[in-house]
């Protein structure tokens, strides 16, 4: 039997949104994409009706492909019982105060019998001291909590040794994807600049269009170097400097 996961807003967002400087983000992101290409095929996803309303807080290119992403998945829909219990969750201490949204992923996913929940979100889920009280809470509302995971966690399909290179192509992948914007048109014309690339080997103010050329300017360049520092040995022994 297929499981079932439901993916929050914070792993949508590192799907989704430009790659960014933060080293601990563009990891989170690659990750995020790895395990959409290699992982998602194996399990049935779920998200809320909620998500479709925090994509519009983002900018228009991403909003789009956010939009795209989302109609991959099955909506799930705040039920009376799913607010109630996301009221529990967060008086009962399970996720902090402030932290609605959290609160109501969870309860989503609980209500409607999900198997994991995916999410990036470490501060309100996915930390030992939450997990523990929102397993809790659950079953004192009559409910079975999922099990709150993370994108590098959650592996369906386990690579043997002999698919290590097959494992690399697809991180290799995932941080092209990433650096691209994941935008398709992006992609293709990055992958046919690979097939054809008319490539140059560059120093600043020059190009070469083989390595061979390169080499031979750097060797002229360093005999022209000696040159010039024996032309000044001479020159200095012929005018030596006065001495104070």
């Amino acid at each position: 039997m297929t499981s079932s996961v439901y993916i929050d807003t914070s792993v949508l967002s590192c799907l989704t949104r430009r790659p960014t400087r933060d080293l601990v983000t563009a990891a989170r992101q690659v990750e995020t994409i790895e395990w959409w290409t290699v992982q998602s095929p194996h399990f049935e996803l779920f998200r809320s009706d909620v998500a479709i309303d925090e994509a519009g807080q983002d900018s228009e290119d991403a909003a789009s492909h956010y939009i795209e992403v989302l109609r991959e998945m099955t909506v799930l829909t705040l039920t009376d019982d799913a607010s109630d219990l996301a009221r529990a969750l967060l008086s009962g201490g399970a996720v902090p105060e402030g932290a609605e949204d959290a609160a109501g992923h969870i309860a989503v996913a609980a209500v409607h019998d999900i198997d994991y929940i995916l999410t990036w979100n470490f501060a309100h889920m996915a930390n030992t001291v939450c997990i523990p009280i929102i397993s809790e809470v659950c079953e004192q509302q009559g409910f079975s909590s999922p099990i709150v995971t993370t994108p590098n966690q959650l592996k369906e399909v386990e690579l043997t040794l002999e698919d290590e290179v097959v494992k690399e192509l697809h991180q290799i992948r995932a941080q092209i994807a990433s650096e691209h914007d994941n935008d398709h048109q992006k992609l293709n014309a990055y992958f046919q600049g690979l097939r054809f690339p008319g490539f140059t080997y560059g120093i600043p103010g020059r190009t070469f269009q083989t390595e061979e050329e390169l080499d031979r300017h750097i060797e002229e360049s360093n005999r022209d170097f000696e040159h010039r520092k024996a032309q000044k040995v001479v020159s200095d022994d012929m005018c030596p400097s006065e001495q104070p």
